[in-house]
Protein backbone atom coordinates (compact mmCIF):
# COMPACT_ATOMS: atom_id res chain seq x y z
CA UNK A 1 0.00 0.00 0.00
CA UNK A 2 1.61 3.43 -0.78
CA UNK A 3 0.02 6.94 -1.16
CA UNK A 4 -3.74 7.35 -0.01
CA UNK A 5 -5.71 3.62 0.00
CA UNK A 6 -8.67 2.15 1.43
CA UNK A 7 -8.73 -0.59 3.64
CA UNK A 8 -11.51 -2.18 5.61
CA UNK A 9 -11.73 -3.71 8.74
CA UNK A 10 -14.07 -5.67 11.23
CA UNK A 11 -15.72 -4.32 14.32
CA UNK A 12 -18.87 -5.52 15.91
CA UNK A 13 -19.26 -7.67 13.08
CA UNK A 14 -19.64 -4.92 10.52
CA UNK A 15 -17.50 -4.00 8.47
CA UNK A 16 -15.91 -0.31 8.22
CA UNK A 17 -13.64 1.37 5.81
CA UNK A 18 -10.23 3.85 6.52
CA UNK A 19 -8.86 5.95 3.94
CA UNK A 20 -5.36 6.72 5.22
CA UNK A 21 -2.06 7.10 3.67
CA UNK A 22 1.48 5.60 3.47
CA UNK A 23 3.77 7.79 1.89
CA UNK A 24 7.06 6.17 3.01
CA UNK A 25 9.39 6.74 0.76
CA UNK A 26 7.57 8.46 -2.29
CA UNK A 27 4.05 7.97 -2.04
CA UNK A 28 3.20 11.55 -1.29
CA UNK A 29 3.51 12.40 -5.37
CA UNK A 30 0.49 10.04 -6.04
CA UNK A 31 -2.06 12.44 -3.84
CA UNK A 32 0.01 16.27 -3.98
CA UNK A 33 2.21 17.71 -6.57
CA UNK A 34 5.67 18.09 -4.24
CA UNK A 35 9.28 17.71 -4.61
CA UNK A 36 8.76 13.83 -2.69
CA UNK A 37 12.61 13.00 -2.11
CA UNK A 38 13.79 12.93 1.56
CA UNK A 39 15.93 15.76 1.12
CA UNK A 40 13.06 18.10 0.40
CA UNK A 41 11.73 19.38 3.67
CA UNK A 42 8.61 21.84 4.09
CA UNK A 43 6.10 22.37 6.25
CA UNK A 44 2.56 20.99 5.44
CA UNK A 45 -1.23 22.48 6.40
CA UNK A 46 -3.64 19.74 6.07
CA UNK A 47 -7.21 20.55 5.85
CA UNK A 48 -9.54 17.81 5.36
CA UNK A 49 -13.07 18.07 3.97
CA UNK A 50 -15.17 14.90 5.02
CA UNK A 51 -18.65 13.53 5.15
CA UNK A 52 -20.04 14.17 8.73
CA UNK A 53 -20.35 11.15 10.92
CA UNK A 54 -16.60 10.68 9.63
CA UNK A 55 -13.26 11.58 12.04
CA UNK A 56 -9.96 12.20 10.51
CA UNK A 57 -6.99 12.21 12.11
CA UNK A 58 -3.49 13.42 11.78
CA UNK A 59 -0.06 13.20 12.80
CA UNK A 60 -0.76 16.76 14.32
CA UNK A 61 -3.29 18.37 17.07
CA UNK A 62 -6.55 19.38 15.93
CA UNK A 63 -7.00 22.88 15.39
CA UNK A 64 -10.50 23.23 14.02
CA UNK A 65 -13.42 21.00 12.85
CA UNK A 66 -16.14 23.39 10.88
CA UNK A 67 -19.63 22.01 9.85
CA UNK A 68 -19.89 23.81 6.43
CA UNK A 69 -23.74 22.24 5.69
CA UNK A 70 -25.64 19.25 6.29
CA UNK A 71 -23.24 16.77 4.75
CA UNK A 72 -19.77 18.07 5.01
CA UNK A 73 -17.17 18.93 8.47
CA UNK A 74 -13.79 20.21 7.84
CA UNK A 75 -11.14 19.07 9.96
CA UNK A 76 -8.04 21.92 10.24
CA UNK A 77 -5.11 20.56 12.02
CA UNK A 78 -1.80 22.77 13.14
CA UNK A 79 1.16 23.34 10.54
CA UNK A 80 3.31 20.18 10.59
CA UNK A 81 7.29 21.30 11.31
CA UNK A 82 9.39 21.68 8.23
CA UNK A 83 9.65 17.93 7.26
CA UNK A 84 9.74 15.20 4.52
CA UNK A 85 6.86 14.48 2.50
CA UNK A 86 6.81 11.20 3.68
CA UNK A 87 6.14 12.22 6.96
CA UNK A 88 3.03 13.72 6.37
CA UNK A 89 0.18 11.11 7.82
CA UNK A 90 -3.88 11.26 7.85
CA UNK A 91 -6.80 8.81 7.89
CA UNK A 92 -10.65 9.18 8.18
CA UNK A 93 -13.13 6.86 8.75
CA UNK A 94 -15.56 5.43 11.88
CA UNK A 95 -12.54 6.54 14.00
CA UNK A 96 -12.73 7.08 17.75
CA UNK A 97 -9.78 7.87 19.78
CA UNK A 98 -8.65 8.98 23.08
CA UNK A 99 -5.46 11.73 23.52
CA UNK A 100 -3.52 11.71 26.49
CA UNK A 101 -0.19 13.24 27.71
CA UNK A 102 2.81 10.60 29.58
CA UNK A 103 4.34 11.62 31.94
CA UNK A 104 6.88 12.94 28.83
CA UNK A 105 4.67 15.39 27.53
CA UNK A 106 4.06 13.17 24.40
CA UNK A 107 0.56 12.67 23.02
CA UNK A 108 -0.54 9.53 22.72
CA UNK A 109 -3.87 8.24 21.21
CA UNK A 110 -5.72 5.08 21.47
Amino acid sequence: MEGLYRSSYISDEEEHYLLSTHFEATGARQVFPCLDEPEFKSVFSIKLHIPKGKTAISNMPLLSKVKHDENIVTYHFQDTPKMSTYLVAFAVGDLEYTEVRSYLQLILRK
